[in-house]
């Protein structure tokens, strides 16, 4: 008996050895993936397509599915076929024919032999192509226009609306103002003749709504993740506006017998022209030839250059922007450089590791502020710090953090211990020097937020809970364990008995 069981089990592999391998070719297939050429990602309507799948064995059965799930026929006719093709070496291939592709034809083709298949995705796609569609336009400030795209494409393509790498909806339509005007923008949709239309309108035009608008035509098939589109086009709006100045009024300080030039740049457009005049009073301006002016298209200025010298100290000049739709002028004066005087210092604000001070002048500045300088010592109970207690302006972590005007400056100290009082003073200095230091002045850090120990102890208690295994984990695990060795005792007594089983024929 035990040498019948040994014979099959030769016969069986010998078998195995000789015909497994050709069982398992004359299952195998390959297709190839699909070369898009040129378009990369999709093939155009009206074009030839060919997708190879290829066999060993002429006797086998292979057949293209479409994606309902229907054997497409071979055929020399019709516009999507299958054919046949033999070729070296006991290579064989079944080709699938699109004659003149349509946008229909996309979605998943499966070459299919016995129970072995191959799968392959078609994508078909018209390119959305922009129809009167303006590339610059421009309106007058304080008006509404309607920037218009149309595209036309299959499959039908979804107008979507960007700018500065951000898309505009009827959602966030405010993202780009600083108003935060929730009506800035209209988005609508309509089809015509030319296809899908989209419409963006923008109400109320200000200088800044000026720049590029990109119009981005996407095409999708519902049925297909991967087959998509998007082509875009750049439409630039120019917002026409009266010049404007950044600042009305400029002081620009000089020493004596200096050359001083004067830069005016105001904004608007189109672009403003510019004429410079010497304010000889109130109501009299004298104006300068256009010689005397250097003019700069690619900065947008026009320069004026002038000797300091005690005719021109306190003088005033003004420069003048015009365009088509309105006229701007700006002050600028002319002051002799003196010596900073010494400022009045403030306490501002404060946090548990820096002060910040006010710095201000109650009477006109004549003077720019080119550096600031900060002393800290620590506050002494009985007296006045001595000169010798002030630490260097170099060893003090401070920055002047904003300019508020011409008058007044915010200084802020830090790297101070918290909870603690100190000595500041400060100096300011430019080109010719350094004014007196300010009168000590008294600041105080802020307390540090501490954690309370009753928090502290709730949360190492809560800790020590989270560790704690549950009940009802130990008598899971307990009855795991003796589950297990249940099974495995079982076995042992069932091979045993397999043994005797076999020791017995």
């Amino acid at each position: 008996m035990k040498w019948v069981f040994y014979v099959i089990v030769f016969i069986y592999m010998a078998y195995r050895a000789v015909y497994g391998v050709k069982l398992t070719d004359v299952r195998s297939i390959t297709v190839d993936p699909i070369d898009y050429g040129e378009y990369e990602t999709y093939v155009p309507p009206n074009s030839y397509k060919s997708i190879a799948c290829k066999y060993t064995n002429k006797y086998q059965k292979v057949e293209w599915i479409n994606p309902s799930g229907n054997t497409i026929p071979l055929s020399l006719k019709k516009r999507v076929a299958t054919q046949k093709h033999p070729g070296p070496q006991r290579a064989y291939t079944l080709s699938l024919i699109f004659s003149d592709t349509e946008v229909d034809d996309t979605g998943e083709y499966e070459c299919r032999s016995g129970d072995v298949s191959k799968k392959v995705t078609l994508c078909v796609i018209g390119p959305a192509e922009f129809v009167d569609t303006p590339t610059e336009v421009s309106m007058d400030e304080g008006r509404s226009y309607t920037l218009s795209c149309q595209a036309r494409g299959q499959p039908e393509p979804r107008i979507v609306w960007m700018r500065n790498g951000q898309e505009i909806s009827s959602n966030d339509s405010n993202i780009f103002q600083e108003n935060n005007d929730s009506n800035k923008y209209k988005i609508m949709t309509k089809y015509n003749r030319n296809g899908f239309e989209g419409l963006l309108t923008i109400t109320s035009l200000t200088p800044e709504d000026s720049g590029e608008y990109t119009c981005m035509a996407i095409q999708e098939h519902t049925t297909v993740e991967d087959c998509s589109l998007t082509r875009h086009i750049n439409i630039s709006l120019v917002v026409n506006y009266a010049p404007v100045f950044e600042r009305n009024e400029t002081v620009i300080f000089s020493k004596n017998n200096e050359s001083v030039e004067f830069v005016c740049s105001a904004g608007g457009h189109p672009e403003p022209t510019y004429r410079w005049f010497h304010a000889l009073d109130d109501n009299t301006l004298f104006e300068y030839p256009k010689e005397s002016i250097v003019y700069s298209k690619v900065r947008n200025e026009a320069n004026f250059t002038t000797l300091a010298n005690p005719l021109s100290f306190g003088q005033k000049y003004v420069c003048e922007a015009t365009n088509q739709y309105g006229t701007a002028s700006s002050y600028y004066t002319l002051l002799k450089i003196e010596k900073p005087k010494t400022p009045e210092v403030f306490v501002y604000n404060n946090t548990e590791s820096s002060i910040s001070l006010l710095l201000g002048w109650p009477d006109s500045v004549l003077f720019p502020v080119e550096e600031i300088e900060v002393q800290v010592t620590p506050k002494l109970k009985k007296r006045l710090p001595k000169e010798a207690d002030w630490k260097k302006p170099e060893d003090i972590g401070y920055e002047m953090k904003e300019e508020l005007d011409e008058k007044a400056y915010v200084v802020t100290v830090g790297g101070l211990e918290p909870e603690s009082d100190y000595w500041i003073r400060v100096r300011v200095g430019n080109e010719l020097g350094f004014s007196s230091w300010t009168s000590p002045e008294e600041g105080s850090t802020s307390t540090v937020e501490e954690i309370t120990e009753k928090s502290t102890t709730e949360a190492s208690d809560e800790d020590d809970t989270e560790n704690q295994p549950l009940d009802g984990d130990n008598t899971s695990s307990n009855d795991s364990m003796f589950y297990g060795i249940f099974f495995a005792g079982g076995i042992l007594v069932l091979s045993f008995i397999c043994m005797l089983a076999m020791k017995l024929v």
